[in-house]
């Protein structure tokens, strides 16, 4: 489970979480935690302007500006245990228009020794995200009004892994989920297209 969490405000994030029962340091990482089981992931983001992108590349542009606008856009929701009805907890989750933004990151960021199925659960998120939230033009919508160099770095990436190379995203999308099998290139090609022209340089 990934965690963006604002540093300025939340700084201690890690030892909070090591102080719950069950917890313990993860060994892949000291931004990771194990509760019970569960790997929580802690991505600290911090106030950016348009000027800190400056040197950095698109990749790494994607990953800044999604996660902090992820954090800035997210909205408050409550979740119940099916167990425990009384049991619930209230939390920001990003919008799918962010996570869309994340996932297409994380697509191209997964190193060759990851397990397989990682890349092709980003890809099926990805997926199902246009499938699900955009048939209205919403998704889109919201990447639009989103800060510039987060508007411009998932315009270039939509077009670059479902526009140009949707016939390998459609091998990683099959391999994720039965699903997902009768779902083809063109299709990724028609549901990813009006999120590229939506996000078309505007000036700014």
């Amino acid at each position: 489970m990934d965690t963006v969490i604002d540093e300025v405000v939340h700084p201690d994030a890690i030892e909070t979480l090591l102080a719950l029962p069950d917890a313990q340091p993860d060994p892949t990482g000291s931004h990771r935690v194990r509760i019970g089981g569960t790997k929580v992931e802690i991505i600290g983001v911090g106030p950016v302007d348009d000027d800190a992108f400056d040197g950095l590349t698109e990749l790494q542009t994607l990953f800044v500006s999604a996660h902090t606008w992820a954090l800035s856009t997210a909205t408050p929701v409550t979740l119940v245990s099916g167990a425990e009805p009384t049991v619930r907890a209230t939390g920001p989750f990003a919008s799918p228009a962010a996570l869309f933004a994340i996932k297409l990151h994380a697509v191209q960021d997964r190193r060759a020794t990851s397990r397989p199925e990682k890349r092709s659960s980003d890809a099926l998120d990805l997926y199902r995200l246009l499938f699900q939230f955009d048939g209205d033009g919403s998704l889109r919508a919201d990447l639009a009004s989103a800060p510039s160099p987060l508007r411009h770095a998932v315009r270039a990436a939509t077009q670059r892994v479902l526009l140009d190379a949707a016939a390998r995203t459609r091998g990683w999308l099959s391999a994720s989920d039965d699903q997902a099998g009768p779902v083809t290139a063109d299709e990724l090609r028609y549901l990813a297209q009006p999120v590229v022209d939506a996000l078309a340089d505007r000036g700014s």
